[in-house]
């Protein structure tokens, strides 16, 4: 492939990102970027609010950091103060994305869109982020989304607004008749085709495949005895049980104002009762709660987090033995006496040191493992990177998987993402060539071969310039029509603000 033909042909591509940006925006799932809801603005806790609905200060950050991320080191070498002209540029353009976004999913919504629980679901388990050994695992979905401080409902949510949005987006295209131009554009996209092969290297995968030994941990321990202990001193919650209180209680059921009073009548009469009757034998008659009845109102050992607030607060309150008075939820009124306490203690430096040891050993692997990949990066200019990235890859038995072949008109690119540096960096190479970057993509670093590339013929990148925006421009045009029909606060303070 000509020089000349692959500058024309990424030319193109780009072109048509700007046709599909808006959809990539919608569509696309970063986990960062599904955020919690909220009614109202909470100090600095809020971006933005669009009529009811909060974009919180948190997705906020990590969209201006991904926006600022996608500069690359170009912002480090201006001088300050067009550093900040920069900044504030991004963070408007950040912010207002995320209102775009925030707008087109509630009038999806309105429309009455529905997401079908099946679509939500094949959306989920696509995220590679979720997966385990090369499938979706559900104790890695909710193990992310703890990490990330996403609760599942809320995530599942923001899945549902993004299938709605895609199935307007599709009302859009559908009613688009396009140009000739535009029909001709779709041909070379659909029939320009390209296969990667590739491997996707992150902290985790290096630590599997590190077979440590005891001998290895125990020379490590002696040699760092020093960081070893210091990491623990800093990390002691780490090794640190959960508080647990271990309860019973009895619910007087209630749902509205008058079986309210009727409940906390009966709950005072119940606790002046166990001054003398055993706690078990009155749970097993009076309390509503028929699962925990039968067994004398037990509950077993519970940490916060599992029960509604009041009923944990006072359940921690409580020292063990002791009953409490009334406590109202939205259940109705409980007596809860606890049975016994634990956790809240560290295991001790002795007990914990080789389990640190080996925690830092792995992590020490992997951090020089993948210095040695950015140095091949580095240093690999010449014709033999492809042969030292062949002998990494041996060294740490990584395997090549493939994405198997895709058409440049797909969004996403099959097991990656919609990244298009991957595309821009295929363009000039032929099969079997080694990408001359190292790409870092969703927390994984990315080395990539081209395993088959064809282009289609007739390319006319320039003839299609001013038809590729029509689709983009008709959906941009809804949704600024869109904003000016919905209540839309910004906190100002974040768009002046520096970073």
């Amino acid at each position: 492939m000509s020089d000349h033909k692959s500058i024309k042909f990424q030319r193109m591509w780009r072109k048509f990102k700007i046709y599909l940006i808006f959809v990539v925006a919608v569509i696309a799932f970063g986990i960062m970027g599904l955020f919690q809801g909220g009614s109202s603005f909470s100090g600095s806790g809020a971006a933005a609010v669009v009529n009811d609905q909060v974009i919180s200060m948190l997705e906020f950050d990590r969209q201006f950091q991904q926006e600022q991320g996608q500069m690359g080191g170009f912002l480090n070498n201006l001088p300050q103060a067009q550093r900040d002209m920069y900044l504030g540029g991004i963070r408007q353009r950040a912010l207002q994305q995320l209102i775009s976004r925030e707008v087109f999913f509630q009038s999806a919504r309105d429309l009455g869109l529905a997401a079908a629980e099946e679509d939500v679901i094949d959306q989920i388990v696509k995220i590679n982020a979720f997966h385990s050994n090369g499938q979706f695992d559900r104790v890695t979905y909710e193990s992310v989304l703890r990490a990330n401080k996403l609760q599942v409902n809320k995530f599942e949510s923001g899945v549902e607004n993004q299938v709605r949005a895609e199935k307007l987006q599709n009302i859009f295209k559908s009613a688009f008749v396009p140009m000739p131009i535009e029909k001709e554009l779709d041909y070379q996209l659909k029939n320009s085709k390209l296969n990667l092969s590739f491997v996707a290297v992150n902290k985790s995968l290096l630590q599997d495949k590190n077979k440590t030994t005891k001998k290895d941990v125990a020379k490590y321990l002696k040699s760092n005895l020093d960081k070893v202990t210091k990491y623990y001193e800093s990390n002691k919650a780490e090794f640190t049980a959960k508080k647990e209180v271990h309860a019973r209680h009895i619910l007087i059921k209630a749902s509205d104002d008058k079986s309210f009073k009727a409940a906390l009548d009966k709950a005072v009469d119940l606790k002046k009762q166990l001054a003398t009757a055993d706690f078990a034998e009155l749970a097993k008659k009076h309390s509503a709660d028929k699962g925990s009845a039968i067994k004398g109102g037990d509950l077993g050992f519970f940490e916060r987090g599992k029960m509604v607030p009041a009923f944990e607060d006072m359940a921690f309150t409580l020292e063990k033995g002791q009953v409490s008075e009334p406590v109202k939820t939205q259940f109705g009124y409980h007596i809860i006496k606890v049975e016994d306490k634990r956790g809240g203690e560290a295991k001790s430096f002795d007990v914990v040191k080789s389990e640190v040891a080996e925690k830092l050993y792995k992590k020490s692997f992997s951090e020089d493992v993948m210095k040695e990949l950015k140095g091949i990066y580095e240093a690999g200019k010449d014709k033999k990177i492809a042969s030292h990235l062949s002998q990494f890859l041996k060294k740490y038995n990584l395997k090549f998987e493939e994405t198997g072949e895709f058409d440049f008109s797909q969004a996403k690119i099959p097991k990656i993402g919609d990244d298009e540096r991957f595309i821009d960096e295929a363009l000039p190479l032929k099969k079997g060539d080694y990408f001359t970057k190292l790409i870092t993509s969703d927390g994984k670093s990315y080395i990539v071969q081209v395993k088959a590339f064809s282009l289609a013929s007739k390319m006319k990148p320039d003839a299609v310039v001013a038809s590729n925006f029509r689709f983009g421009e008709s959906l941009n045009k809804y949704i600024e029509a869109q904003e000016k029909q919905f209540k839309i606060k910004k906190n100002a303070s974040i768009l002046s603000a520096q970073q």
